[in-house]
């Protein structure tokens, strides 16, 4: 996963875990509502401070929150330990879940030009037509 997708899954993390809308967590972090849906559609990048704020608010360190986190990282997550053990068990395999689910979907797309070769049939051009029209 590349860093601007490790911070939309942090943040989109943190809107669940507050239950909170896009607006109502820009607030909360004192950034505009528009940079943090930027951030949200991976389309643009924290200055360093920035990124140093919205670790901090975010419950995170900053290489925490660029980092890809898996399922061993989990539990170290020192906002999760606030949760209900049992939904914060729910919380992780869901996270889990959405991380796994997002890499799978971007290997799909890394190989979507060979998918379309194996799953689309070639239309077959029979050797006479080829042969007639090229002055073979």
């Amino acid at each position: 996963m590349n860093m601007q997708k490790n911070i939309a899954a942090k943040i989109r993390f943190a809107m669940m875990q507050r239950n909170c809308s896009l607006e109502e967590l820009a607030r909360e972090l004192g950034i505009a509502r528009s940079t943090l849906q930027e951030y949200l559609r991976e389309n643009s990048n924290p200055r360093l401070d920035t990124l140093e704020l919205l670790a901090e608010k975010l419950g995170y360190t900053p290489a925490e929150l660029i980092s890809d986190v898996d399922a061993c990282q989990l539990h170290d997550l020192h906002h999760l330990h606030r949760l209900h053990p049992l939904l914060r068990l729910f919380a992780e395999t869901v996270y889990v879940e959405v991380i796994r689910m997002s890499e799978a979907l971007d290997q799909l797309d890394a190989q979507d030009d060979s998918l379309d070769e194996l799953l689309l049939p070639r239309p077959q051009i029979p050797d006479a037509l080829t042969n007639t029209h090229m002055g073979v």
